[in-house]
């Protein structure tokens, strides 16, 4: 599953290479990974996150970028958000994603959508190979 950095992210980073300005909230290599019912669409801002059923955002790590043109970089460990206790979404396939930069409340980094939407139901487990999140600059 791919994703892009969200406009707004895109912005805040613009100004802080050319002026210094500090990217409010924003710790380099700190960052949690969320599911959203919609996919999050170019600028990243659409989707509200899933909420009930013991889901909770999850630390995400990334390994150093590509020289490919353009950039990627997947994630470096596993993502495990654990197991649902309830439907997630109301049963609902979940879209998309969106990489956030604090556990709770906090700015979007990235988004994209899931390979595959899928449903989340009471008892599944839902994780994400090393590898299987990748971000890039377009």
């Amino acid at each position: 599953m791919a994703g892009t950095f969200t406009t707004a992210f895109s912005q805040d980073l613009v100004d802080y290479l050319c002026s210094g300005t500090t990217i409010t909230g924003f710790t380099a290599g700190t960052m949690y990974m969320g599911l959203v019912n919609a996919d999050p669409g170019a600028a990243g801002t659409s989707g509200t996150e899933l909420t009930g059923g013991s889901y909770v955002r999850v630390s995400i790590t990334f390994g150093a970028a590509s020289a490919a043109d353009p950039s990627e970089a997947t994630n470096s460990s596993l993502v495990d958000f654990g197991t649902a206790t309830a439907d997630w979404n109301g049963g609902v396939a979940i879209p998309g994603f969106v990489i956030f930069t604090g556990a709770t409340g906090t700015n979007r980094i990235a988004a994209g959508t899931l390979t595959t939407a899928t449903a989340v139901t009471d008892g599944d487990s839902v994780t994400f190979a090393i590898g299987a999140v990748t971000i890039s600059l377009t």
